[in-house]
């Protein structure tokens, strides 16, 4: 399962670095609001996971009318999930709107201190014990992320708080995903004692949970369309920009958490702090200041060494396992 889940977390990164450079153009060029966007984009998403859903639906999976017990273990999870994933997108596009995705998308890397913490400890997921090379990698990827952050224009204070919201939601709603999962795959695919599911059960399994979420968000931001939502099309059209890569994330962070695990998963997740350096950079050098700063040649360099780090922290990731 390694390198199909190192595929889809690479493809991950790269498609959550598009998204937030997309979030900003949105917010920055278009003069969109924060909140516009996030509704009219998961409205947008929920089509997407409302199309997936029946697509991808396991034959054996019961729902809470047919076995509360046997339903309750992955709606549940699903369903707090998709809450936590609301609250944490909020607070991100807030975040895009003052301050570069470059800076942002780095910083989101300190999730896995959070997702390393809860999964040793317990919390909210079964007892998972991260081995000593194991938080040397995600040492290694949360030092790249400050440093990342540490060269060049640091985010304005009123930033920082968002950014904690976010990470706290990623990272509980990244442990709720997991847990889903698991259950889905159990039930799902009719998997007794001592027999795992194969890397096809997971991924589809990862792809239904991700319907759920997004089912979840979407009619949220359906509710919240009268108040915040547009009638221009060329809102509709703009948001694109963010939905678009973001459904494609929605289909392979999943399935990386189906075949990684969370901690994992979210370590392949960082490498868009390298990804969004360097799209940052081609924007900030096209002339497009507002949407992203043109640094000096010597902290881009400093930005690709921090990335570097978190590059390493997936290689070690990798050869523990």
């Amino acid at each position: 399962m390694l390198i199909p889940g190192v595929i889809f977390g690479l493809l991950t990164a790269w498609a959550h670095s598009l998204a937030y450079l997309g979030s900003r153009w949105f917010t920055v060029r278009k003069r969109g609001t924060s909140l516009q966007l996030l509704v009219v984009a998961h409205v947008q998403l929920g089509v997407v996971a409302a199309v997936g859903m029946p697509l991808s639906w396991p034959a054996g999976l019961a729902w809470p009318w047919e076995s509360a017990q046997a339903g309750a273990a992955w709606l549940v999870p699903a369903v707090v999930g998709g809450a936590v994933l609301g609250i944490a997108q909020a607070s991100l596009f807030m975040s895009l709107r003052f301050a570069d995705a470059s800076t942002v998308s780095p910083l989101l890397t300190l999730k896995l201190l959070v997702l390393a913490a809860a999964t040793s400890l317990g919390i909210y997921s079964e007892r998972l014990p991260i081995s000593g090379w194991g938080w040397l990698a995600v040492g290694l990827a949360i030092v790249g992320a400050v440093m990342i952050q540490g060269i060049g224009k640091p985010p304005p204070l009123r930033v920082w708080p968002l950014i904690a919201v976010t990470l706290l939601g990623y990272a509980f709603c990244d442990l709720s995903i997991v847990r889903a999962i698991d259950a889905v795959c159990a039930q799902g695919f009719g998997l007794g004692d001592g027999h795992e599911a194969s890397v096809a059960q997971r991924v589809a399994a990862g792809v239904f949970v991700a319907t759920i979420l997004y089912g979840v968000t979407g009619l949220a931001g359906l509710a919240l369309l009268p108040w915040f939502g547009a009638r221009k099309p060329e809102v509709w059209r703009d948001a694109l920009a963010y939905a678009g890569p973001w459904a494609v994330a929605m289909v392979t962070l999943y399935g990386t958490f189906a075949l990684l695990g969370a901690v994992f998963g979210s370590v392949l997740q960082g490498t868009r702090a390298l990804w969004s350096v360097l799209l940052g950079a081609w924007v900030g050098k096209a002339g497009d200041g507002a949407i992203e700063t043109d640094h000096h040649r010597h902290v881009l360099a400093g930005r690709i060494v921090a990335a570097g780090c978190m590059i390493g922290a997936v290689a070690l990731f990798g050869w523990m396992r």
